[in-house]
């Protein structure tokens, strides 16, 4: 695995706050940022955006604040924009879905390191289909996406960076 460079890190880090501040519509964005600055301007959260988009800068700040977004479309415009969801945020639709197994983090990694989410159709349930669809958050696999975000890659560090959909 590349090597990151902790000078080069923190000049991405920089050229990020740079880029950020050259967006102009980011309104979720600045709302979380009203909820909860220091959760916004984590490091270790911003690497995240980083390292996704190798270090392109302009491509992370364009990527958090479509996060944001996403995040505000799905749960509103509330605290949770400034913390990371919890189980509790999600609707019974939403949990029926998380536990019937549709939506699925393996347990182990793959050979290369790589967290491993899994997509098992024959699981989903009722609630889950376009048709059935009366939750406030309709995205349930948006709703999977954020919180797997927020939980199983944490723990990504230099040589763990990616992830496999299966």
């Amino acid at each position: 695995a590349d090597q990151e460079d902790p000078v080069d890190v923190e000049e991405r880090l920089q050229e990020l706050e740079n880029e950020i501040s050259k967006i102009r519509t980011k309104d979720a964005y600045e709302r979380a940022k009203f909820w909860n600055e220091e959760y916004v301007n984590d490091r270790s959260f911003r690497l995240k955006f980083l390292r996704c988009d190798r270090f392109h800068s302009q491509m992370a700040a364009q990527r958090i604040v479509r996060h944001f977004q996403v995040k505000r479309d799905i749960f509103g415009d509330s605290d949770i924009l400034g913390r990371d969801v919890l189980l509790s945020d999600l609707t019974p639709q939403d949990t029926v879905a998380l536990e019937s197994g549709f939506f699925q983090v393996l347990p182990a990694r793959d050979a290369s390191g790589r967290s491993v989410f899994s997509v098992a159709p024959m699981h989903r349930p009722d609630t889950c289909s376009i048709e059935n669809s009366v939750s406030t958050t309709p995205a349930v696999a948006c709703v999977f996406v954020v919180m797997i975000s927020h939980t199983s890659i944490l723990d990504f560090d230099e040589g763990a960076r990616h992830v496999v959909l299966l």
